[in-house]
């Protein structure tokens, strides 16, 4: 039973990767202006930010596609550990582990999405956490935070 827990646990991370992918790509605009605003440091107004704003469009873009790439490349290494997991449910202890390499890999990346690139890079970095438009921190912080449990109870035998 604690084999299928684990691979809808994993489902539902890689459903959520594949839809984030997939609106980022499919709604361009409402995230491209999230992602200009944190790196531009819109709303922010203290002197301290100055030196840290990016305000090349043609910089965003590319920070902004590289976003979407990791989210991809992540939603599709999800996809082959619940791929793998589901083939290794009837398989030796020894088999099912090593069948959860992906699924480690996969949710690693997400964490480091939302970690570094959300909370370090735009929480702290830009200061988004000072932004009332743009404030990256809590969508970093509750991913981060989800990673991490499916990483811990996924990684548990």
């Amino acid at each position: 039973m604690k084999r299928y827990s684990k691979l809808f646990v994993l489902l539902c991370y890689a459903c959520y990767m594949t839809m984030v992918f997939f609106n980022n790509l499919n709604d361009w605009q409402s995230n491209w202006m999230f992602v200009k605003g944190v790196m531009s440091c819109m709303d922010i107004t203290t002197e301290a930010v100055e030196w840290r704003r990016i305000e090349s469009m043609s910089t965003q873009k590319l920070f902004y596609t590289l976003i979407i790439i990791f989210e991809g490349t992540t939603a599709f290494i999800l996809w082959i550990g619940v791929y793998k997991m589901l083939r290794s449910l009837r398989k030796s202890v020894e088999e099912h582990i090593e069948s959860k390499k992906m699924a480690v890999a996969g949710l690693t990346l997400m964490f480091l999405i939302f970690g570094m690139g959300f909370y370090v890079v735009g929480g702290e970095f830009f200061l988004s956490w000072q932004s009332m438009l743009f404030n990256s921190v809590g969508p970093g912080a509750r991913n981060m935070s989800l990673a991490l449990v499916a990483l811990i109870y996924i990684s548990m035998d």
